[in-house]
């Protein structure tokens, strides 16, 4: 799939042998996050077929996918502290029912925001990994999740790898993770979200970690993607060079924030990314990205942040 940037000012081109010298000496990654010839654009538009925004939410996950005839996914929605940002910035575009909205896994920055969701929209359908008994979480987070889902009377769809989401002429949407429930890792849960819109495919990790990446691999799922929203914040419990070599992704996205106490990405998967040829975008640096898709291309824009500290 072609690929498509656009851009409306300059921005200094950074070659892939200083974004190399950069990750060897111990910095986080490239500068301004692009690799050599790529610019991204302050520009939206809104003439394309599949729309996948990558909030800005620090040191969490949460991505919009507005999908063909108006209906719409959720990712995650952050921590607790992004629920407000993140139904605000739904509600900017005038959004009232998400149609799919799938937990990844009971960690608080993937699921913090998650009660303000469900409370301040209809929901279609929402997906949770089922656990182990040893590994059933007893949070706070997770509780008020569980809570909110029972006050609209929603039931939960257990996430699980060969689940179909959406399947129609030209889109697929289905998981390839988790295929265990006995993990001992809440990260290995990890729903694992395959996308795939005309020729353009789209993998979404969570913070699925390399037991997983590993179960993916062995059962043969096919997950060539042009996109990929890195496993685990770029940390290095994720990001195999086995797994980045099968995914083989032209175009990664890293959610993370902004000096974060964990130190993420980690180096080595930059470089694992680096060497397979991908053009890395990080919210840290870049803020909420979009990613626009069409029939024969898509396009990688910068979107205004909604979360202005990108904190931890």
């Amino acid at each position: 799939m072609r690929k498509e940037l656009n851009c409306t000012h300059m921005k200094k081109l950074i070659s892939i042998l200083l974004c190399s010298i950069i990750i060897i000496s111990g910095s986080s990654g490239c500068v301004d996050g692009f690799t050599v010839s790529k610019m991204i654009s302050n520009t939206t538009g809104s003439d394309q077929q599949i729309t996948i925004d990558f909030l800005n939410v620090g040191q969490g996950d949460c991505e919009l996918v507005i999908l063909p005839n108006n209906r719409t996914m959720l990712i995650d929605a952050g921590n607790r502290n992004d629920g407000d940002l993140i139904v605000d910035y739904l509600n900017s575009l005038k959004i009232k029912t998400l149609d799919y909205v799938i937990c990844t896994h009971p960690h608080e920055d993937h699921i913090g925001g998650m009660r303000d969701i469900i409370e301040n929209f209809d929901i279609g359908q929402l997906y949770l990994p089922q656990f182990s008994e040893d590994d059933t979480p007893t949070t706070r987070i997770y509780e008020d999740l569980l809570e909110a889902a029972n006050d609209k009377k929603l039931s939960i769809t257990n996430s699980v790898a060969g689940l179909s989401i959406l399947e129609e002429q030209g889109l697929d949407i289905h998981m390839v993770a988790p295929k265990s429930t006995d993990y001992g890792d809440l990260n290995d849960y990890s729903a694992v979200v395959y996308l795939k819109f005309n020729n353009t495919v789209a993998l979404f990790m969570g913070d699925a970690g390399k037991p997983s990446e590993e179960e993916i691999i062995n059962n043969k799922y096919d997950v060539d993607a042009d996109i990929l929203k890195v496993g685990h914040h770029g940390s290095s419990t994720s990001s195999s060079k086995e797994f980045i070599s099968a995914v083989s992704p032209e175009t990664a996205i890293i959610s993370c924030g902004i000096n974060n106490s964990y130190n993420l990405p980690n180096d080595s998967t930059l470089v694992t990314l680096n060497n397979a040829g991908a053009d890395i975008y990080r919210t840290d640096i870049i803020g909420t990205i979009e990613i626009k898709i069409n029939s024969e291309s898509y396009t990688v824009n910068k979107l205004p942040n909604i979360n202005l500290n990108g904190g931890d």
